[in-house]
Order: structure tokens, then sequence, then C-alpha cells
């Protein structure tokens, strides 16, 4: 059996889950036998893990004790961790990073590139994006949801955005929610699953995103993206990125949005390697 397990509480947010349960649902399509499970910490991973036997597990965290080194060692043939740089992985132990420009050769059993990223690619991402509608997609982070005074008071200052239509996705703060009066084309989301986020980023003109997972979700979609960072785990991808020009890191005090566009970051669908792994 295939373990997938991903860490999952108020600190994490849904990055690590969302990430964890797409090798799920790739790997479940391959008709593996295969348990997804999630936990809040490291004691409640251990109290699970406890009552699983596996061949593979597949572990999406950033957070790790010698204790669950120990065990996953115990219990399991192979283990691979996804955890984004957060602590030195076990030398026995895979290392998968599905970046493209990962050039951080520090362990050496690792999967690092896009071949490894859990979907079926198709020839539509490939495709040159239709005339855009005039929608500007704004995804908020739960937890710093001030980013989105910042974004607010910009783009509603700015003359060239006015008839612009805007979605907020995950603005969930009453506070900041009661501090605005909307005109008709703003729209608010408390919550929108991933497939209809990328469709409807797909046909944005312009996307703004918190970096991490929601921004490599989306430039993993081909989409090119105006980003702000929330944290400092997020610093390697957001530099690399935008010195490879496939996202604009946003700076407030000199606020630039660039036009959403086919970045052509994923262009080679032949060689997907994932099953491999496994």
């Amino acid at each position: 059996m295939i373990v997938i397990a991903a860490w999952k509480n108020e600190h994490s947010g849904i990055g690590h889950y969302s990430r964890a349960k797409k090798y799920y649902h790739f790997l479940k399509k391959k008709k593996n036998i295969i348990k997804f499970i999630i936990f809040k910490n490291l004691n409640e991973l251990y109290l699970k893990l406890k009552k699983i036997n596996g061949r593979i597990i597949l572990l999406d965290t950033y957070i790790f004790s010698q204790k669950i080194e120990k065990n996953l060692r115990k219990k399991f043939k192979k283990v691979i961790i996804i955890n984004d740089y957060q602590f030195n992985i076990p030398k026995d132990f895979y290392c998968l990073d599905t970046f493209k420009f990962n050039l951080k050769n520090f362990h050496k059993k690792n999967y690092f590139g896009t071949q490894y990223l859990p979907r079926v690619f198709n020839q539509n991402l490939l495709k040159r994006k239709k005339s855009m509608s005039n929608l500007i997609l704004i995804i908020l982070n739960k937890r710093f949801q001030n980013f989105y005074i910042k974004i607010n008071k910009i783009i509603s200052n700015r003359k060239s955005f006015i008839s612009n239509k805007k979605l907020v996705v995950n603005l969930t703060n009453k506070r900041i929610i009661k501090r605005f009066n909307y005109e008709d084309n703003w729209f608010f989301l408390k919550f929108l699953d991933q497939e209809k986020l990328l469709h409807i980023a797909k046909n944005s003109a312009i996307v703004i995103s918190p970096g991490g997972q929601t921004m490599m979700n989306l430039v993993e979609n081909n989409n090119f993206i105006n980003v702000y960072q929330t944290s400092k785990n997020q610093d390697y991808y957001i530099k690399t990125l935008k010195k490879k020009n496939y996202i604009n890191k946003i700076n407030f005090k000199n606020f630039l949005l660039k036009q959403n566009k086919n970045s052509r970051y994923i262009s080679n669908f032949k060689n997907n390697k994932l099953l491999e792994i496994f």
C-alpha cells in the first residue's frame, strides 16, 4: 500500500493538503492501493502511522522530528518527503520537488523537476490564451488578510482599473469586510476549489496571488501572475521565478501589475516520470 500524508492545521493552511491530494488522486486513478491521511501535529501523525502498514509513504510537511524519522524508517521500505527546505531530509529518504529550476542538489536521493507533477497534462495548456475578460482575480492568504487593504487601496485609486471587474477569493476577515464599501464591479468568495480557481485564472486579464503553493499551482498551469510574498520560506521560489520572468513580484511602493499570458512554464508533457518513483 502507498500512503500519502499531509500536514494541515491553522498554521499550514491548505497548501500541503491540496498538493498531497493531487498525488492521491493521480495514483488512485492508476488503480494503486492507496491511503490518504492528514495530521495537525507530529503526535497525531505518529499515532496514525502506528495503525498503518505500507510499502511507500509520501509525506508533505514543514515539520519533522527524530521520533517520526525512526518510525518512518521502521514501517516503510521507501520514504519520499516534500518539505520546501524547512528541514534536512535524512540521507536514506527521498526528496521530491517539482520546481522546474531546482538546482539545490543537497540530497543524494531526489526527484526534481516538472516531470514528477501529479497530473495528466494536455495540450490545452500550451494554447495561446484567447481574448481575455477584463477580470482582475485577487487571491488572498487566509492568514495574512491585511494584504487586501494594500491591494484594494492601490487598485481603487488607479483610473486604468476602474472598468475592470474584481473577484476576491478568501476574504474572510469580518473587520476588513466592514471597512470597505464596494461598487457593483467587486465580487467576493470565501472559498473556491482548485479546478474552478484555475479555470477563472486562465481567463483573467490580471491575477494577483500570494506566494507558496497557490502561486506554484497557477504557474504550473502556465499563468503569468502577480505575486506578493507572505513568508520567508517562499523567497527561493519567488526570486527564481521572477528572475526567469515567470511571475511579477508586487512592489507595493512602486505598484505595477502585469497582464496574464501563457507563460509556457510547462511545455513538454511527454516525459512524465511520476509513476516510476512509486
